[in-house]
């Protein structure tokens, strides 16, 4: 209310200098000073450490984390104190480049524990502190605060630091991934997320680690696309063929071609259950085990005529996104090329999207993102 309360030293509380003062989220008060930390309960001051365990220590922070164990900021180091009451300290030893002049300690919405020295802002992380490398922060850090946002801001000799997550994450090799090249991620419709890689074959993601794939089938190939089909089934397009994945077993076909190449590069069900195909010498159709080339490649016999990308279009159309050749459109009334002739920015099509307004969004190389809508290209 409007009246202070006074904690006489010797008196109401056993400490002779008050240096910390914490509160936890049960509403219990922690209290670090001279040689000993004391939590308030129904009035009365209690020591939680006995008398040798911090004597010399002259405690400045206090606090409780989610495990249960109390860390206490001392003259000496870091001193923690396990719910079972066994006693550890932190040093140099444990990466605190200055352990005699702690001054702040926190703990973050995260759980990350931080303490501030007299040179060096450091985390701890599995056992050892990490310590930060910015330059304020060695020079001196004096206090350490966390705001509604989850910023963490630190108060140094240099100046004020704010310390934040990265809106990007990004996850490679030496996050634990079989490669540095992923090139197409697919969600099926269980939730499943599976990644293709352009030289480590196709992964999913392990239900207890989201940073953790596991292999599916061969541990290297090329993937070029995963598609799902109604019945569930996924489709992954890859350098020796179709992958059709069902119930876990995995059937490949290798569609007919006269180089022998066995790439498909695309592959989409339409609303009849046939299989869309997009390959090296053209535009195919699967139909259970009949197939049957429904648009042949300009030059079939040269990487730069491959069909590579296929959208489906709300009025049930199917878009072809070529290598050099352009644009097809094919319907059940024929089909239609569109080139820069036609204003598209460029013959090479990189990926393929329609919207909900029936606008086919054109990825290029070379001439830049495209739409289509109204029968007229804008490029951006």
């Amino acid at each position: 209310g409007s009246q202070f309360t006074n904690f006489l030293r010797g008196k109401d509380i056993p400490l002779r200098v008050v240096r910390g003062v914490w509160e936890d989220r049960d509403g219990s008060l922690y209290v670090a000073g001279t040689s000993s930390v004391v939590r308030l309960q129904n009035g009365t001051f209690r020591d939680l450490f006995a008398p040798s365990v911090l004597e010399g220590d002259f405690p400045s922070g206090v606090l409780k984390d989610q495990r249960g164990n109390l860390w206490v900021l001392g003259f000496r180091g870091l001193v923690r104190q396990t719910p079972d009451g066994r006693i550890s300290r932190y040093g140099a030893r444990e990466g605190l480049t200055d352990p005699f002049e702690l001054q702040a300690i926190k703990l973050d919405r995260d759980g990350n524990l931080w303490v501030a020295t007299n040179n060096s802002l450091a985390r701890l992380e599995g056992g050892q502190f990490r310590t930060l490398s910015d330059g304020a922060a060695q020079a001196g850090v004096r206090c350490v605060f966390e705001d509604r946002d989850g910023n963490l801001w630190v108060g140094t000799n240099r100046g004020l630091l704010r310390l934040r997550d990265d809106v990007f994450t990004a996850f490679g090799k030496d996050e634990g991934l079989p490669s540095d090249e992923p090139n197409v991620i697919h969600e099926d419709h269980s939730g499943q997320i599976w990644v293709g890689f352009l030289d480590a074959g196709l992964r999913k993601f392990a239900p207890s680690d989201p940073f953790h794939l596991l292999s599916v089938g061969p541990e290297k190939g090329r993937i070029y696309s995963i598609r799902e089909t109604r019945a569930g089934d996924l489709l992954v397009s890859a350098r020796d063929g179709l992958e059709i994945w069902s119930h876990g077993r995995m059937r490949i076909f290798v569609p007919p071609d006269p180089q022998g190449r066995k790439r498909v590069f695309d592959a989409l069900e339409d609303a009849d259950g046939k299989i869309w195909l997009a390959l090296p010498n053209g535009l195919g159709q699967l139909s259970g085990n009949t197939f049957r080339t429904i648009i042949p490649a300009a030059n079939p016999g040269m990487l730069e005529g491959a069909f590579v990308r296929l959208v489906r279009a709300p009025d049930r159309s199917l878009w072809v996104g070529t290598i050099q050749d352009g644009l097809w459109r094919v319907t059940s009334q024929g089909s239609r090329r569109y080139t820069t002739a036609d204003g598209l920015g460029s013959n090479l099509i990189r990926s393929l999207y329609t919207d909900h307004d029936g606008t086919l969004w054109i990825g290029t190389f070379g001439g830049g993102l495209n739409a289509f809508s109204d029968g007229h290209f804008r490029r951006f």
